[in-house]
């Protein structure tokens, strides 16, 4: 009898598994399906990206902005540290650039010897303006600025199914939910991946941590809304400013990421007028 109970557990436990089992994979599934996204696509996201961190200028592809500790460089403005830099977020040029070699693309000698960003401060990077290394290294960052755009969209399309498939059920639901709803909208699609470059992709840690991270995850649970039409690029807006005002107020910073809170403001903005923005480009 004991023997027989133990077995009818077992089976139970074995049918609650096999039952995630094949809800993950269906999630996964159709998840890859919705982030299966055309080169011509990947290009244009990544335009928009660098418009958004520079106003899609070449200047702008090698720049240090005032109040950081590290150089941005890119269409998608990739964190390159200085050593012993007291940065805690990982930096995300030297990943680049090891993509690029994935890819086929030659990293020149005076590049890939240098371990770690070559000034140590703001003030260095200004004066190394009209230096040599500056110059190549702008050039050689706008002749493969295509190939910038892929590495952004992969990143997304690697991290986003790993996070989701590690919520809990109801979470990822909710999650899955407005995730679907933006996208199936070239718009939608774009506003998940620029959001997602630039606040990353938040806590899956509980509320604890939610709290006070500002993330792509954070924003989808925020959302309202059902409807599959062109109102979810406007209730992801009003999400995101919900989530980046609360972790403002939260914040260590606060007085110096209020700065910054009207140009975020308006890089949200422009999700609105994305095919405006794609016939101008």
């Amino acid at each position: 009898m004991l023997r027989k109970k133990s077995l009818m557990i077992f089976l139970s436990i074995l049918l609650i598994l096999t039952y995630h089992h094949h809800q993950t994979v269906f999630c996964l599934s159709r998840l890859k399906k919705q982030l299966d996204i055309d080169h011509l696509h990947i290009q244009i996201i990544g335009k928009l990206i660098w418009l958004n961190e520079c106003n899609g200028s070449k200047e702008g592809l090698v720049s240090w902005n005032k109040g950081e500790k590290f150089a941005s460089l890119g269409i998608g403005h990739f964190t390159w540290y200085p050593q012993h830099s007291s940065c805690f977020s990982k930096e995300t040029f030297p990943s680049l650039l090891l993509f690029l070699k994935k890819q086929g693309i030659i990293i020149p000698k005076w590049l890939d010897q240098v371990r770690h960003c070559p000034w140590k401060d703001r003030n260095e990077f200004l004066q190394a303006q009209k230096t040599p290394f500056m110059s190549m290294l702008r050039e050689w960052l706008y002749q493969h600025s295509s190939t910038q755009a892929l590495f952004i969209v992969k990143n997304f399309q690697k991290i986003f199914p790993i996070v989701i498939t590690k919520l809990p059920s109801k979470q990822r639901d909710k999650v899955l939910k407005q995730f679907y709803r933006l996208s199936h909208l070239p718009a939608g699609l774009y506003a998940l991946i620029d959001y997602y470059h630039f606040k990353g992709i938040g806590s899956a840690e509980g509320k604890l941590h939610q709290d006070k991270s500002w993330g792509l995850l954070q924003v989808l649970e925020q959302m309202q809304g059902a409807d599959f039409t062109e109102k979810a690029i406007q209730d992801f807006i009003i999400a995101a400013k919900l989530v980046l005002d609360r972790r403002i107020n939260q914040s260590h910073h606060k007085e110096l990421e209020k700065k910054w809170r009207a140009g975020w403001f308006n890089r949200l903005d422009r999700y609105q007028s994305y095919a405006m923005r794609v016939a101008a480009l």
